[in-house]
This record gives structure tokens, C-alpha cells and sequence, in this order.
């Protein structure tokens, strides 16, 4: 194995209202792992849950709180993300938990 696979994401919305299409929570030492993508939403396909979030917007977040890296995607209509995707992400099954209809749903 060549180790962690890090990549770039552009994500783009319209307006403010609209959702990037993923939720991430943060490790009290400031990893920031995604942890939920929207059913047909912006980031399905491009992020997976328990990629570690790094940057966004070339702003590093590694060690910082969760609610800088809120600030700095709900202030963003394109977010460019910096993302690494650890190897055993890789090998598991997917199974990823969806919102549909109001239910999490597992795939």
C-alpha cells in the first residue's frame, strides 16, 4: 500500500441555502472526518464517510475547532476541500448511512 490517497474536491452550490450534501464531526484534537452524505446531494460519489477533511478553501483545519471548519464551509459557495482518504476506508464494504424521507437508511 502507498499509504493515505489525499485528493481535491470542488464542491459548488447556488445559494447559501443549499447543502454541500455532507455532514462531518471533529475529534477534540481537530480531525474532522465526514460523517453523513445527502441521498442524490453535491458530495455523493466524491467524498466517502471517514474521509478526513484538511483544508478547506486552501485554510488548513487540521487541529482546528469544528466550528471554524462550520464557519468556513457555510461562508463558501464553491468549497474546495483537501481530503484524505485512509487506506482501510479503501477496504471496506460501503455502507453508508443516507437521510431519506426523514430515515437513515443503510446501503
Amino acid at each position: 500500500s502507498d499509504g493515505p490517497d489525499v485528493f481535491t474536491v470542488e464542491l459548488r452550490r447556488d445559494t447559501f441555502s443549499q447543502s454541500f450534501g455532507f455532514s462531518f464531526g471533529s475529534t477534540e484534537t481537530g480531525v474532522h472526518l465526514v460523517t453523513r452524505l445527502s441521498t442524490n446531494g453535491r458530495a455523493e460519489g466524491l467524498l466517502r464517510v471517514g474521509d478526513e477533511l484538511l483544508s478547506m478553501n486552501a485554510v488548513s483545519i487540521s487541529g482546528a475547532s469544528h466550528k471554524t471548519a462550520v464557519d468556513l464551509a457555510v461562508a463558501a459557495l464553491t468549497l474546495t476541500l483537501t481530503v484524505r482518504r485512509p487506506a482501510d476506508v479503501l477496504n471496506l464494504p460501503v455502507s453508508i448511512e443516507r437521510i431519506q424521507d426523514g430515515k437513515v437508511v443503510v446501503h
